[in-house]
């Protein structure tokens, strides 16, 4: 939508990671070379934990990226897996052929015969595992005892494990404490500060081919830092968002109205760093006003701490001001929301309708339909984000022989592109072993699971909208 009216290639800030656009800054860069160094060096286990959306896998790719051809790498996205699966799965990635039946010891020799003939060519080999705050405890011992099989001083097979920092808490239960005392590389992966958020608008922009440092206004990015809060996933979605808003009214940068709208019609709540929200900072200072008032009236003598035969008058009631309208604020509307509608009043902008001659109508209805009647809390796959239609002749192609085969689920973008969801799932565990079941030409976009929720809020500020337009 905004790509020509920005004079843009690509769009910046997509919800997919894509190692092209990698943003060096922020100590980023030097965490890639960490890695890679303690990999070549022969450490044997390595991890980076950061909350979500703090772009680990991002740093996950981009490691694989900078590692040399003498370096095998096998990438894991779904490590919800039994030991024996998990010795199964990096055989796949290497494509080790191992026999239909074999028992985990079988397997685990087979890998070992593998790996000593990699060494003696000069090779060695690396298992990066993203999610890996997943990993059952059993799972970790098996990669401990793995990470055993070694030549000399060095070993035969190394680990690099990204997680959510409730992997650091896994580790430090007393039956993983063996395998925690292994990770000679720590990394922890910090939110942006606001300098680093600026850097890193400009750093997309200019990859995508535009003007990085005028596209978004210095307190556009501080709007933007402080509904994100340093987390990159948020800083894509609401940065994607304050762009279309910016083109929809034909300006040539970003600004700070754009920046709050985006805020606020996509519910991220966010806050000032060691500033009370308004809310908040009014609460503070009506208690004061009351605490002051009541302090004056007991030391003149006009209010009594006794229990004295004349208590004071009941105070007669008044009616609660009315709310103003101005705002689109109601009583029953929930906080976050109304916290970021005091900054901003204007009203959204019209959504596009879905074209009567779009040749996916129907499907897109359904999806839209099938959407509605999911519960928030069910999961679904966020497959990847579709350029153009004619990409998903060869993904439905690709999904051939997929069992169970997937439902595709299509919602058509304000920009023509279309976001591909698969399937419902009542668990994270069915969800991630139906993701491992696909075939990896269609995971290169980096699928991820969603829920509910979080697809309906995608699609209520980015998918067109339904209805029929209004003539007269």
């Amino acid at each position: 939508m905004y790509l020509d009216h920005f004079q843009l290639r690509a769009y910046p800030f997509s919800l997919t990671p894509e190692i092209s656009r990698f943003f060096p800054g922020h100590g980023l860069g030097e965490q890639v070379t960490r890695l890679r160094r303690a990999i070549l060096e022969g450490e044997g286990f390595c991890r980076v934990t950061g909350p979500a959306g703090s772009g680990k896998t991002m740093l996950c790719r981009v490691v694989c990226r900078e590692l040399p051809p003498t370096t095998r790498v096998a990438l894991l996205l779904n490590p919800d897996l039994t030991p024996h699966q998990l010795l199964r799965a990096i055989l796949r990635e290497w494509r080790v052929p191992a026999g239909e039946g074999q028992g985990q010891p079988e397997d685990r020799q087979i890998l070992l015969e593998w790996l000593v003939g990699l060494r003696r060519q000069g090779q060695r080999a690396v298992v990066l595992i993203d999610e890996a705050h997943c990993l059952p405890l059993e799972t970790l011992a098996e990669m401990r005892m793995l990470g055993n099989l070694e030549t000399g001083s060095s070993p035969l097979l190394q680990f690099v494990l990204f997680g959510q920092p409730v992997l650091d808490l896994r580790l430090a239960a007393p039956e993983a404490r063996q395998i925690l005392d292994r990770f000679t590389t720590v990394i922890a992966l910090r939110p942006f500060s606001p300098a680093g958020t600026r850097d890193y608008l400009a750093h997309r922009l200019r990859v995508a081919g535009g003007d990085g440092g005028r596209l978004v206004s210095r307190c556009a990015a501080r709007v933007l830092h402080w509904r994100a809060q340093g987390d990159l996933r948020r800083l894509n979605y609401l940065a994607h968002l304050a762009l279309i808003d910016s083109a929809t009214e034909s300006a040539h940068r970003v600004t700070c109205r754009h920046a709050l709208h985006a805020g606020r019609s996509s519910g991220v709540a966010g806050r000032w760093p060691g500033v009370p929200s308004p809310l908040r900072l009014v609460t503070w200072v009506v208690g004061m006003l009351v605490g002051g008032m009541a302090w004056h009236a007991w030391a003149t003598g006009t209010l009594s701490l006794s229990h004295g035969p004349d208590p004071l008058p009941p105070a007669r009631e008044q009616a609660a001001p009315p709310v103003a309208r101005e705002s689109g604020w109601s009583p029953s509307e929930p906080a976050m929301f109304a916290e970021s509608r005091l900054f901003h009043d204007a009203a959204p902008a019209p959504a596009p309708h879905l074209k009567p001659n779009d040749p996916l109508r129907e499907p897109i209805l359904a999806a839209h339909r099938w959407l509605a009647a999911q519960p928030v809390d069910r999961l679904t796959i966020q497959l990847m984000q579709l350029r153009d239609d004619s990409g998903l002749e060869r993904l439905k192609a690709q999904l051939t022989g997929v069992v169970p085969t997937p439902e595709i689920h299509l919602f058509r973008i304000k920009d023509g592109s279309l976001l591909v969801y698969l399937n419902a799932f009542s668990s994270r565990e069915d969800a991630g072993n139906f993701l491992a079941r696909l075939p990896a030409r269609v995971k290169t976009g980096g699928p991820s699971i969603r829920t509910m929720e979080r697809l309906g809020l995608t699609v209520r500020k980015l998918a067109l909208d339904l209805s029929p337009p209004v003539t007269g």
